[in-house]
């Protein structure tokens, strides 16, 4: 059998336990057999899966670099959940890598922030706009806002 890759845990005919360890091991999840679920949950239909499987080697990535792996792969799993479209989203993320890894510095940094982003997932798309991020604002439009 060929060299197994990331993409082998959403395309895959069922691993085993220590083909999925091989290949979630060096990410840093600490609770392999959950990590595997969280992805599996995410991926609940063929269309996301393959979209998901498309952009798994940079959202593991992007999750090894936070501060808590697990915590930022549980959040992502229940941020897939709360949104409207997970094709859309998947698409999205792909598109927009630096959207991903700020996702997962959020979700592996920050329970308060997660929860916000989970109970109201269209804000991602407010939050990440370039317009928000990279332009001076005024005080009056941030209040405004507020």
């Amino acid at each position: 059998m060929a060299s197994l890759t990331t993409k082998d845990l959403l395309l895959a005919a069922q691993l085993d336990s220590d083909q999925v360890a091989s290949l979630l091991g060096p990410f840093g999840f600490k609770e392999i057999q959950k990590a595997d679920a969280n992805l599996q949950a995410v991926a609940d239909d063929p269309r996301v899966r393959q979209l998901l499987a498309e952009m798994i080697d940079e959202l593991l990535s992007c999750i090894a670099r936070s501060a808590d792996p697990d915590q930022a792969l549980n959040f992502f799993e229940r941020f897939s959940r709360a949104a409207i479209n997970k094709a859309q989203l998947y698409s999205y993320l792909k598109e927009t890598p630096r959207v991903l890894d700020l996702l997962a510095v959020t979700f592996g940094g920050s329970p308060f922030m997660s929860e916000i982003l989970i109970r109201d997932p269209e804000y991602l798309y407010w939050v990440s706009d370039p317009r928000l991020l990279n332009e001076p604002r005024k005080k009056k439009d941030l209040l405004r806002d507020l």
